[in-house]
């Protein structure tokens, strides 16, 4: 839930570049962030990077297994996810503290919490009976 993220964890969202991506002449990904028509970076809403991450990173177990599906996610032509390897990847050559903390913040925050999505149905029978149905909606 991007309301109870530490403000570092928010920053770190509402700093990912907006990027796209493209195959050069040399057949290689390359990725490259969004400007607009004054030459500034463009970023991508904090919130939704938060809430999409989430979603996708929720069931990871270790933080090795979160940096696979990150690391996995940017090599399948994920501009977001390529930002955020982008991101880590320079909070890895800090090798501190700080930087160690933060990427132990950051995974507590995303293992933590889950949205759960839930609808209902109500059908009635010939005789009439009314009946509701629950169903749990959510994705892993």
């Amino acid at each position: 839930m991007f309301s109870k993220a530490s403000e570092k964890v928010k920053f770190f969202f509402a700093t990912i570049p907006l990027s796209k991506v493209y195959i050069d002449d040399n057949g290689k990904m390359k990725t490259v962030p969004v400007r607009d028509q004054n030459g500034m970076y463009r970023f991508y809403d904090a919130r939704i990077a938060y809430n999409t991450v989430l979603n996708i990173l929720h069931s990871c177990k270790t933080k090795k297994e979160m940096r696979d599906v990150i690391q996995r996610r940017a090599r399948n032509g994920s501009g977001m996810f390529a930002a955020i390897e982008s991101k880590l990847k320079r909070l890895d050559k800090l090798n501190d503290e700080d930087a160690l903390g933060f990427k132990n913040q950051m995974f507590r925050s995303l293992h933590s919490y889950k949205y759960t999505f839930l609808t209902i149905s109500k059908t009635k029978d010939s005789d009439g009976d009314v009946m509701y149905n629950l169903y749990d909606m959510s994705y892993e």
